[in-house]
């Protein structure tokens, strides 16, 4: 294979960037210059895919040897002299055991990468095996890490709770938004609150210049951003000074679309629901109350003057910030005791009197109220890409013993000429550790493009999932399940494959494997066996159940109809009757 333009070919980055990071110094340049030979070496003479996976073996095995130099005389332990003398007292037993352990694990590993391209048949179908589990299991979590276990990006986020009302024994809904007026009494009565806003959420034409769009807007008090603890990205908050209808920010999804990222969107005019109202802040990217889908938050400041007519419910919602001292049992009182004070300041006919003596406020985290019902299906699915990895680990487990039985002649040799149990262990689990760690490095790379995809096909109904990236978390989750995984498939087979042998068994090894290993084998098909049999039966209870939703009645014909939604981009299409003849 010719290189086109006659280019030389040049190792993969993180090639170069794994021999910087452990090379001696002075050591680096010329071992990537190496390892830029024998990439091009491989590149003339095979696909540039191919060489690519070979160059991963070359790297990993020159890295090793590197590290080998560099742990085998430390900086720390030797002057920089002419004569290099030891530094008296550093020279303590316990740090002479760590080095020698640290090079006898570097020099396993550098003689595993090497077998490993002896056997490349093995160490490919293990390394995709591990690749698609690890990865499957590392793109779950960050959406379980983002949604359930961070699921929300705020100072001092357990002290937020939601705040909404029932009326046992009323005509009302069994759970339901107060309205304005218990935002007002609570506000002024309840000392457990360190803040609370008053905001609900909508569908609506918005526009600015040439854009018109159908977009999610919120329309909350001043209050919410000090009671969420937000900031602005760009300009500034909502203030209670501001005349109600006339500011607005914007997500930073938005300003980045419509705006060009133009720090000069500030103070531009954009039209909501037919008012007119001025940018005055981009929110940061990360703030998405109370969903990924809003777009615009509106100025609705609500004071004792403003016009109330007090009915109990509404479509409004409540958000409080706790104080540290208190809990929701407390809060939950103090919250009924300020509503039964309702009908004195705002009157209300006998109805509403009966509402109220009737109340209950009802009071939930806010990461409780914003996860809702989603957290148990995500629970599940990372489950079963838990069972999935399980049944790769048994797959890969069963490999390594059969490989660890096909050198059953090289493990006595090596016992013949002197080492020991433990040393053979440790020979075979860093094979176990290299392939674990590159199937995870392959799993990252696969959980990073397979992320997106999962996140734009999964429900719009699940907060924060556009958030779901690989952080710091996710590396670190994968890093123990290459460990985890090292030890489930490469451990018992090593333990196995190292007992010593009755006298004269050199004589008889290559041959069909113990019984003892056939049961360990007929363990791992069982395991295999009884997971993907649990798998089997879950997907076929989740297709019967999407089979019978599928099936279900409406009560009505739904075929031949469809739904649209009509964002019109008309200024004089606002009232009733020109709406109606619009949509006629």
């Amino acid at each position: 294979m010719t290189l086109r333009r006659g280019r030389p070919a040049v190792a993969p980055r993180w090639a170069s960037a794994l021999i910087r990071l452990v090379a001696p110094s002075g050591r680096a340049e010329d071992a990537i210059g190496d390892l830029h030979e024998i990439h091009e070496r491989r590149v003339e003479q095979r696909r540039r895919i191919v060489a690519n996976a070979m160059t991963w073996f070359a790297a990993l095995d020159m890295a090793l040897a590197l590290l080998r130099q560099r742990i085998r005389r430390p900086r720390h332990l030797t002057h920089t002299g002419p004569r290099a003398e030891p530094i008296p007292g550093v020279h303590r037993p316990r740090e002479r055991r760590l080095a020698r352990a640290a090079e006898a694990w570097a020099k396993d590993l550098a003689q595993a990468a090497r077998s490993r391209r002896r056997a490349r048949g093995f160490a490919t179908v293990t390394l995709v095996t591990l690749a698609l589990a690890i990865g499957a299991n590392t793109a779950i979590f960050s959406v379980v890490d983002t949604v359930l276990l961070d699921p929300l990006d705020y100072p001092a986020s357990d002290r937020l709770v939601a705040i909404f009302a029932t009326a046992p024994g009323s005509d009302l809904p069994e759970e339901f938004g107060p309205a304005p007026e218990f935002y007002l009494q609570y506000r002024d009565d309840a000392d457990l609150l360190e803040d609370i806003a008053i905001w609900r959420d909508a569908q609506t034409t918005v526009r600015s210049g040439e854009h018109v769009e159908r977009l999610f807007y919120v329309q909350a008090a001043p209050s919410l951003y000090s009671t969420l603890s937000a900031t602005p990205a760009l300009g500034r908050l909502p203030a209670s000074e501001d005349d109600p209808g006339s500011v607005a920010v914007i997500s930073h999804a938005l300003w980045q679309t419509w705006f060009g990222s133009d720090p000069g969107a500030i103070g531009r005019s954009i039209e909501v629901s037919g008012d007119m109202r001025t940018i005055v802040g981009v929110m940061k990217p990360d703030f998405r109350f109370p969903y990924d889908r809003v777009s615009v938050w509106v100025h609705n400041d609500l004071t004792d003057e403003a016009p109330l007519r007090p009915g109990g419910f509404a479509a409004e919602y409540l958000v409080g910030r706790m104080r540290p001292d208190a809990d929701i049992p407390a809060l939950e009182a103090q919250l009924e005791l300020a509503a039964s004070r309702l009908p004195d300041r705002f009157g209300g006919p006998a109805r509403y009197r009966d509402i109220i003596e009737r109340h209950r406020p009802v009071v939930r985290t806010l990461e409780e109220e914003l996860v809702g019902d989603i957290a148990r299906p995500l629970w599940l699915l990372l489950a079963t890409v838990g069972i999935v990895l399980l049944i790769a680990c048994a797959n890969v487990a069963n490999l390594f013993s059969v490989r660890a039985e096909s050198r059953s002649r090289h493990f006595e040799v090596r016992r013949a000429l002197g080492a020991g149990r433990g040393r053979l262990i440790r020979a075979q689990m860093s094979e176990a550790i290299l392939l674990a760690g590159a199937g995870g490095a392959i799993g990252l790379l696969l959980a990073h493009v397979g992320l997106p995809v999962l996140v734009r096909f999964a429900p719009e109904n699940i907060p924060n999932l556009t958030l779901a990236r690989l952080d710091g978390n996710a590396l670190l989750f994968t890093a123990g399940l290459c460990l985890l995984t090292a030890l489930s498939f490469g451990l018992a087979p090593s333990i196995q494959s190292s007992r010593t042998r009755r006298p004269g068994h050199l004589r008889q090894v290559g041959g069909i494997g113990t019984g003892g290993r056939r049961r360990g084998r007929d363990a791992l098909v069982l395991v295999q066996t009884a997971a993907a049999l649990v798998l089997l039966v879950g997907s076929g209870l989740l297709m019967r159940s999407f089979w019978t939703l599928t099936r279900v009645d409406p009560g009505y014909d739904t075929e031949d109809i469809f739904s649209f939604q009509v964002a019109p981009d008309r200024e004089d299409v606002f009232d009733g009757p020109t709406y109606a003849r619009f949509h006629e």
